[in-house]
């Protein structure tokens, strides 16, 4: 039992309210002698939901392709995420559904992810702020 019981359920409970859900998917290295060889990965597909905001990095974009002279193909969305039961990685992939497209586990328009904050003062996760590049 935490001391931080109260915020995680807050944090639970807001993006309950405000997320969407999604496919969190973990690959694993399977667990066999020669596996490690062709590169098979178990694909682990959890459901979760994720708070979807915008990145504000006004005119950032626009620098960088006035400064590179070229068109910038990439930007960044940030997401929130309660406490969850397992421990997300950098490598996981994100799926999520179309715009007004129902939910259906493993589906979705891929999101990678370049960072993750987590935020646990005393060692249990309250709440990961999750930076996809899209």
């Amino acid at each position: 039992m935490t001391v931080f019981t109260r915020q995680i359920a807050t944090a639970t409970r807001l993006i309950d309210k405000y997320g969407q859900y999604v496919t969190w998917r973990q690959d694993k290295a399977t667990a066999g002698a020669a596996d490690w060889l062709s590169g098979e990965t178990a694909k682990t597909n959890n459901r979760v939901k994720i708070a979807f905001l915008p990145n504000k990095r006004v005119g950032y974009e626009t620098m960088l392709a006035a400064a590179l002279g070229q068109e910038i193909k990439t930007g960044s969305v940030l997401g929130y995420m309660a406490s969850v039961t397992f421990v997300p990685t950098i490598e996981d992939v994100v799926l999520r559904p179309a715009f007004a497209a129902p939910f259906v586990l493993g589906t979705g328009i891929e999101y990678r992810i370049s960072k993750i904050d987590t935020l646990d003062v005393d060692g249990t996760p309250i709440l990961y702020t999750v930076t996809f590049a899209v």
